[in-house]
């Protein structure tokens, strides 16, 4: 193991992690639950290196937010690493009153894989491939039960770390 593997700031994992027993017990525990999990505490205390332990952020989904955030920010990112696409939509209406109502509408583009056996003519074998398809449906980004019911479909049971 070497010296900067240990010490110093990195994005890997930090070789040096020492389990506490208590708080990753705690953890651990709060992770096999339907809760969501608040981590905090001062700067260099091991938030990251804990969550890191026993939720690898390659292996769920991680939301870097601003102070700017909205909840809607969020369900784009969650939908975006899932490869689903959102389509916009915006809508203008005027009345013969001359009001002007201006909306906008969000439509899901949600992959769907199938197998195709692909033949190329001129060489000499052939083989599968995975196509995706994508299915449309309209989503209310400001309704967290639509983006539930969108992951649901594509079976999703990753973590989300914000």
């Amino acid at each position: 193991m070497k010296l900067s593997e240990v010490f110093g700031v990195s994005k890997q994992r930090v070789q040096s992690y020492l389990e506490r027993e208590t708080v990753d017990g705690l953890f651990v525990k709060a992770v096999a639950s339907d809760k969501q999990i608040i981590v905090y505490g001062s700067s260099k205390q091991g938030k990251t290196s804990l969550v890191d332990k026993h939720l690898p952020y390659e292996s769920n989904v991680l939301v870097s937010c601003t102070p700017k955030f909205e909840s809607i920010d969020i369900y784009k990112s969650i939908l975006r690493s899932e490869d689903i696409h959102l389509e916009t939509i915006s809508e203008k209406a005027s009345s013969v009153s001359g009001k002007v109502a201006v909306g906008t509408k969000f439509k899901a583009m949600i992959p769907f894989f199938g197998s195709a056996q692909v033949a190329a003519s001129g060489e000499a074998g052939s083989g599968s491939e995975r196509k995706a398809s994508f299915t449309p449906v309209e989503v209310n980004l400001a309704l967290p039960q639509e983006i539930a019911n969108i992951l649901e479909k594509i079976n999703f049971k990753k973590f989300v770390i914000l």
